[in-house]
């Protein structure tokens, strides 16, 4: 599973986590062992490998956080049709980045199982992951 955000997101994220999680709960054991949650960072000026190590396993303690340089970034979220945009620094110099939100389900050779909207419910993940692992076999 890979879903791209970033952890000063005030609403969007910590929801999409906490549903993904709920998702994840609803797996057996023999199916968890088989999938891996990452939520890549597109806000690499904030989200330090610490900082993610610290925000993403609260929602799950399977999910991983992971980030890199802005290309790097730019690069595997052109791979899945991933979008986001950094907006300017307000008066007190935060800022936001707007992104969509979308959960990819990724096959093991890589490529794009299914995509599950925002909002889905837990249950439609669970189902989704394991549709995924089925026809992985």
């Amino acid at each position: 599973m890979l879903y791209f955000g970033y952890t000063y997101c005030p609403d969007v994220c910590p929801m999409s986590l906490a549903l993904i999680a709920q998702g994840l709960s609803g797996l057996d054991a023999a199916a968890l062992q088989k999938v891996q949650g990452i939520f890549v960072s597109v806000d690499p000026e904030r989200d330090t490998p610490q900082r993610l190590a610290e925000y993403v396993p609260f929602f799950h303690p399977s999910l991983i956080g992971v980030t890199g340089t802005p290309e790097q970034i730019a690069t595997l979220a052109r791979m899945y049709g991933s979008s986001y945009r950094r907006q300017p620094k307000g008066p007190e110099g935060h800022y936001t980045v707007d992104h969509s939100s979308v959960t990819y389900i990724i096959a093991p050779d890589g490529k794009l199982a299914d995509m599950l909207q925002h909002g889905s419910p837990p249950e439609s993940i669970t189902a989704t992951i394991n549709k995924a692992l089925a026809t992985a076999k």
